[in-house]
């Protein structure tokens, strides 16, 4: 072993003075970027688009890298330019290829929480750094959380990352609609499979009655059962609500409230999200995250749009430029198309059904099954394969209303 590989791998050892600053879980993945392209030079701009990272986080963690002879720093007249110090240093190269190695878990462990858990949650805006905190704060409390926000904020995403960070990923986590809960039994062992139960749309149980009895059902639920997380589109805090049955049932889980904001409300974070977002969807098409790029043009026109239906329509809109795009640089005609496409919604079978949510998928084919069975609900129901009462919370939730003539003969 030569001098200069011992003093590398003696830099690098647990008790070396580069091992805890190395052991970043950012730092790791960008030198494992800079390591499959040993030979290339990155801008800082260049290597943020590559790891999905923020620019500033980037230069910060290039920093001390620079200073203890790890990456060669080259300024140009077009800017500064890394690259890893492995040409000229076997011993580095090495020494830096057994580290990288040795920490391949933290490596996944990071882009799996990056873009598998938080997905569309990522962000540099204040409030979304906070949420971060939240959520992590959250996942080892196990306490029970009231997750809320407009649709299409991320709110089932959040729910996720909380179970999948308080390392339940062995166990599975049930989803359900939370009207469905009012007639379910919450103490059924079978339960217990589950580490976490999420309801859905809290604020769908509207009658006063369900609101008691499922209160009452979740505060039977054991101390050693499933943890309880519930989303809502209404305000998170019973203070604000009149009726005592419905502020005792959000009461149950406002023990950790959490409220996720809108695009609208944190602007900034838009060209992280654009670019994030579109290698997610880049690499489930093509199974190469840089396969489509946006034109500079079409990422103004993309910034510059209100995205009423946050980040859910912002995923939807890159899936389908991305999917449309005959070039790889997707262009702003097309993109225009696009959204004067969202602004205009029409049927789902008149557009591809890829791009809506289950919810409007299934919206659209309620409003089209119960015409043709003449609003008969119990006929519908069986069609369906759920009960009477499912299918009358699915058409509260959905707002469709029955036709005046179909109530009557539905009451018996």
């Amino acid at each position: 072993m030569s001098e200069g590989h011992k003093d590398w791998a003696t830099r690098f050892r647990p008790d070396g003075p580069l091992y805890s600053m190395l052991r970043s879980p950012l730092r790791l993945h960008l030198l494992d970027l800079l390591i499959k392209s040993p030979k290339e030079r990155l801008d800082a701009a260049r290597l943020s688009y590559k790891s999905g990272i923020l620019l500033k986080d980037v230069l910060a963690a290039i920093s001390p890298l620079v200073e203890q002879g790890i990456l060669d720093e080259q300024r140009e007249a077009k800017g500064t330019r890394y690259r890893l110090n492995t040409d000229q240093d076997d011993a580095l190269r090495d020494a830096l290829r057994g580290f990288l190695h040795e920490h391949r878990h933290l490596i996944s462990r990071y882009l799996f929480v990056r873009e598998e858990v938080f997905g569309g949650l990522i962000g540099a805006d204040e409030r979304m750094k906070v949420i971060h905190q939240l959520i992590h704060l959250s996942a080892r409390l196990g306490t029970a959380m009231l997750i809320g926000g407009d649709a299409g904020t991320g709110k089932r995403q959040a729910a996720r990352a909380v179970h999948t960070l308080s390392g339940h990923e062995i166990k599975t986590m049930l989803e359900m609609d939370a009207i469905e809960a009012v007639t379910m039994d919450l103490q059924d062992p079978g339960l217990h499979r589950y580490s976490t139960v999420l309801l859905c749309h809290l604020e769908a149980v509207t009658n006063p009655a369900d609101q008691e009895r499922l209160t009452k059902k979740l505060r039977g639920v054991s101390a050693d059962g499933p943890r309880l997380i519930a989303t809502t589109r209404t305000d998170l805090y019973p203070s604000a609500y009149k009726e005592p049955t419905r502020a005792a049932l959000y009461g149950v889980f406002n023990v950790f409230p959490l409220r996720l904001p809108g695009l609208c409300e944190r602007p900034t974070d838009l060209p992280l999200l654009l670019a994030d977002v579109l290698q997610q969807e880049c690499q489930s098409l093509y199974n190469d995250p840089f396969a489509k790029s946006l034109h500079d043009e079409a990422r103004s026109v993309l910034v510059c749009y209100s995205w009423p239906g946050n980040i859910a329509q912002l995923r939807r809109v890159l899936h389908h430029a991305a999917a449309q795009s005959p070039e790889s640089l997707i262009d702003a005609k097309g993109v225009r198309a696009l959204l004067r496409e969202e602004s205009q919604p029409g049927p789902v079978d008149q557009q591809d059904p890829l791009f809506f949510t289950l919810d409007e998928l299934e919206a659209d084919h309620l409003r089209r099954l119960l015409p043709s069975l003449s609003y008969n609900i119990s006929l519908a129901a069986r069609r369906l394969g759920i009960t009477r009462a499912t299918l009358y919370s699915k058409l509260r939730r959905y707002g469709i209303a029955l036709p005046s003539s179909a109530k009557g003969r539905n009451r018996a």
